[in-house]
């Protein structure tokens, strides 16, 4: 697809703010090769409501996802959110990684986001994780889906599901801190969003194991039981950030184990 005629969507529709968008995502491509193109104050503001815009039609075409327009905007996601860089010692970055990867692969761009993701390996092997349980949990599940989408060998899928086992064994140190603290501040909710993120791990190791043994039996059935239970704490901790990322990261799951099965039967 025409890089131009992807943009289409955004540039028609939201002509008084992104009229240029075609041109501003060119020049911010090239300005991540040579350091004599820079991007204005302005203009990488204009890029980040460009994003933020086209998630938000990527949600409007949510019930459309075998259309032309679907594909686009997810690829279109993907090419600006490349165009940033991200600290990945930030919960935030975190947030908008995943839906880096995600939209990348819902855009049919999975050798490019996996191009993308290979020269940061060794940021992600030393992110700091942090003591907080809740975004521990979600630094640990970031960091397993990185190592299931670059999946170079064996050992980076092994590894990816290791890193939920180890969640495991550091449940019972973290998670009554946690929640002590929860209480202390008033904060009901915040054992909905842990309940919600045990789901969410739950799903990168059965993800991990699919990919490990190859056994497709009940997968999909197995995926929708623990999104559904993440999506509805999720929503009890009033958590719209993460009731977003797994509505998206269902369909990349789906769309993972569908191509991986389809490798390899063909």
């Amino acid at each position: 697809m025409n890089a131009i005629k992807r943009y289409e969507i955004l540039e028609q529709n939201y002509q008084d703010i992104l009229g240029g968008l075609s041109e501003l995502i060119q020049k911010a491509r090239v300005s991540r090769k040579f350091n004599t193109i820079k991007l204005s104050e302005s203009e990488t503001k204009l890029l980040q409501k460009a994003k933020e815009i086209c998630e938000l039609e990527i949600n409007n075409y949510w019930n459309q996802k075998d259309s032309k327009e679907f594909l686009s905007l997810c690829i279109t996601y993907f090419e600006i959110a490349t165009c940033f860089d991200y600290d990945l010692n930030d919960e935030i970055n975190i947030m908008e990684l995943f839906k880096t990867i995600i939209f990348g692969y819902l855009g049919e761009h999975s050798h490019y986001v996996k191009d993308y993701l290979l020269p940061i390996k060794n940021y992600v092997i030393n992110i700091r994780i942090p003591k907080k349980w809740n975004e521990r949990l979600l630094y640990t599940i970031f960091k397993s889906l990185y190592f299931l989408v670059v999946k170079n060998s064996w050992k980076d899928i092994e590894e990816a599901v290791e890193n939920i086992n180890d969640l495991r064994k550091e449940q019972k140190k973290f998670e009554s801190n946690f929640l002590n603290r929860v209480r202390e501040d008033s904060q009901p909710y915040g054992s909905a969003e842990i309940v919600s993120l045990y789901h969410f791990a739950k799903s990168i190791e059965l993800l991990g194991t699919f990919l490990i043994e190859g056994n497709s039996a009940d997968i999909e059935n197995k995926m929708e039981y623990h999104f559904r239970i993440a999506s509805e704490f999720a929503e009890l901790s009033q958590n719209i950030s993460l009731v977003l990322l797994y509505k998206y990261f269902k369909e990349f799951s789906i769309k993972l184990i569908r191509n991986t099965i389809g490798r390899r039967f063909f």
